[in-house]
């Protein structure tokens, strides 16, 4: 809505907790949330997103796995925040546009599904990312290769390596490694190294999401969300921005939801969701906390709020909730 002439102002907010929402348990998370930011950071937590296509060939359709580390932010009017707390949950760090670009934060792509069987090209978006995961997979075949010879310290002499697929099965190829050797610095020449774009590549595909949500069936659910991700770990002038979470944290994290942060990441692998996570402390000695502009919370719970932020210089104020307009409430 534009009044007077002047456009709203927006803001990006990453709201919590979304799993323990309008429970009893709800501000004590909350609570220890803030404190656990306070204390490291802002949490990026592991989701496997899947993709499949079918093969025109008729062969068994093929699925691909992308496990996303991401902090989510929703780009909104501060009036809109309470519609959107119902969801989400009804704490909310607020930034600026410009404080979180700062911070690496890019708007999602939202790909379109099928919430059936596709008629007709209703899975070409879909197809479009699987082609990304092959050629992050076709880099990550070339980059082991190469690191193989390499480490091995081989020049000459038969090379041996195995690929494949679940629904295709394995097959070793013999190769020389003179003749790889050749092949590859030939395809390479000139440009970004493989053990360079295949980071690329994979950071990428972490910014995908469905725009459906087919589990409800409820067509461009995903999509009106109207999303913002930080994700991965880039690095700035080669310093990674981002932490693995320290054993005390993770013991926080068990504490806090042993339920989500207990359990396996993904089906092949025994590392939890805890331990597959992320931690952003914020920018260069700036602490994550320092770059909120405002921290939303039900009026009830700010006494609690400023406990926790006692003695934390810098912070942003806390604002009640309530004190939003709810004009737009139960709606994005």
């Amino acid at each position: 809505m534009i009044e007077d002439g002047k456009v709203p102002a927006r803001y990006f907010y990453h709201s919590f907790p979304r799993r323990m929402r309008n429970s009893d348990g709800e501000v004590a998370a909350a609570c220890e949330i803030l404190a656990i930011i306070r204390d490291y950071g802002l949490l990026l937590t592991p989701q496997v997103v899947s993709w499949d296509y079918e093969h025109v060939d008729g062969a068994p359709a093929r699925a691909g796995g992308v496990l996303q580390q991401r902090a989510c932010f929703t780009e909104l009017e501060p009036r809109e925040l309470p519609g959107h707390a119902e969801k989400f949950g009804r704490f909310a760090l607020e930034f600026t546009v410009p404080a979180l670009k700062s911070l690496g934060a890019v708007p999602v792509f939202y790909v379109p599904r099928a919430l059936e069987k596709a008629a007709g090209a209703e899975g070409a978006a879909a197809t479009l990312v699987m082609q990304l995961i092959d050629a992050t997979i076709l880099l990550t075949r070339i980059q082991s290769v190469m690191a193989a010879i390499k480490e091995g310290n081989l020049n000459a002499g038969p090379f041996s390596c195995t690929f494949g697929f679940k629904e295709t099965g394995n097959q070793t190829f013999d190769l020389d490694v003179g003749e790889i050797t050749r092949v590859l610095d030939a395809f390479t020449h000139a440009i970004t190294p493989p053990d360079i774009l295949l980071p690329g590549l994979e950071g990428i595909l972490k910014f995908f999401a469905p725009a459906d949500d087919v589990k409800h069936g409820e067509a461009l659910g995903y999509y009106r969300e109207r999303e913002w991700r930080i994700a991965g770990n880039p690095a700035i002038r080669g310093v990674e921005m981002m932490r693995r979470p320290s054993p005390e944290l993770i013991k926080r994290l068990l504490s806090l939801d042993s339920d989500f942060f207990g359990r396996r990441c993904r089906p092949d692998s025994d590392r939890t969701q805890a331990e597959e996570s992320y931690v952003l402390p914020g920018l260069d000695d700036v602490h994550l906390l320092r770059m909120v502009n405002r921290i939303i919370a039900p009026e009830a719970a700010i006494p609690d709020l400023h406990k926790i932020l006692a003695g934390f210089e810098g912070g942003p104020a806390i604002v009640a909730l309530e004190t939003l307009p709810e004009n737009c409430k139960g709606q994005l």
